[in-house]
């Protein structure tokens, strides 16, 4: 009898080791799933019941992406969503190039004279790293890294619902992020590298630093360079038509063309324009910290 317990016990723990994996394995399939949609082909989709289109959402995605949840969860907003991998998508980009920069660049162009009164510009995935969520507890989808471990994503969907318009509306730009992590704040880039001060634990170099002076000055050529940028990633905003056509419609552009010929690889030209977009949009042209 202690001997049949004995086998017993031995194939249950074989039997949790084995089917542990197989779980966290279907997990992950089944999260994939949730946040993918490959035969969501669409490119840009507009919503035409809001005639006056006084808010909407403009949405960089590739065809991986589910963006069903847009409407689904979000039935208020009007929205223009790019699949930015679709050569074959009429009104798309004119080059899947730049991550989002291309289709937020694309957007303004072609909409410069009919902006809806204000417009939030996001990523094709519901669930982000990036997202910023006060309860966490309730996240149900994380990746893991090697060194930092399980990362958390919080929902997009909760990320709009919270945010507060009148606020955008009086701003002009707000900035989604809000964690202001050591990376984004005093600096996250110092466009003299040569000044910039030895990095402190736990902070890691903008790989977009090196060539971010010379960028600037092709493609913002009356703006005076700052000496440091501060700002937070990751290159989803709410913002204002006043404040997009305070620019005139020849400097997007400018920075479109930049962006489809330059030799810069693929995440640095977008990351790039990730900390840029502040400058364009914002009052404060150096640096958004809190203080």
């Amino acid at each position: 009898m202690i001997y049949v317990k004995f086998v017993a016990q031995r194939v249950s723990r074989y039997a949790a080791a084995l089917f542990a994996p197989a779980i966290i394995v279907l997990f992950i399939l089944a999260v994939y799933n949730f946040n993918s949609h490959p035969a969501a082909v669409h490119a840009p989709k507009w919503d035409t019941a809001h005639v006056q289109r006084d808010q909407e959402l403009v949405i960089a995605a590739v065809r991986a992406h589910n963006t069903t949840w847009v409407q689904r969860e979000l039935p208020e907003w009007g929205y223009a969503i790019y699949v930015a991998d679709n050569p074959k998508a009429e009104g798309g980009v004119p080059k899947h190039k730049g991550r989002e920069a291309m289709v937020y660049l694309t957007y303004i162009i072609d909409n410069y004279y009919n902006l809806p009164n204000l417009m939030v510009f996001l990523h094709g995935r519901r669930w982000q790293w990036h997202n910023d969520d006060p309860d966490w507890g309730k996240t149900v989808f994380a990746t893991f890294r090697v060194g930092q471990g399980l990362i958390p994503h919080a929902d997009t969907v909760a990320t709009i619902k919270r945010l507060q318009l009148p606020y955008v509306r009086e701003t002009g730009y707000v900035n989604l992020r809000c964690h202001w992590e050591s990376n984004a704040c005093p600096a996250s880039i110092h466009t003299n590298p040569s000044e910039r001060p030895e990095l402190e634990e736990g902070q890691s170099k903008n790989d977009a630093e090196a060539y971010y002076a010379e960028v600037w000055k092709e493609m913002f050529p009356t703006d005076p360079l700052p000496q440091v940028v501060g700002q937070t990633c990751c290159a989803q905003f709410a913002v204002t038509k006043e404040r997009v056509q305070r620019r005139k419609l020849e400097e997007y552009e400018r920075i479109r063309n930049w962006l489809l010929h330059t030799p810069i690889r693929d995440s640095i030209s977008g990351r790039i324009l990730e900390y840029s977009w502040h400058s364009k949009f914002s009052n404060l042209r150096k640096r958004i910290c809190m203080v």
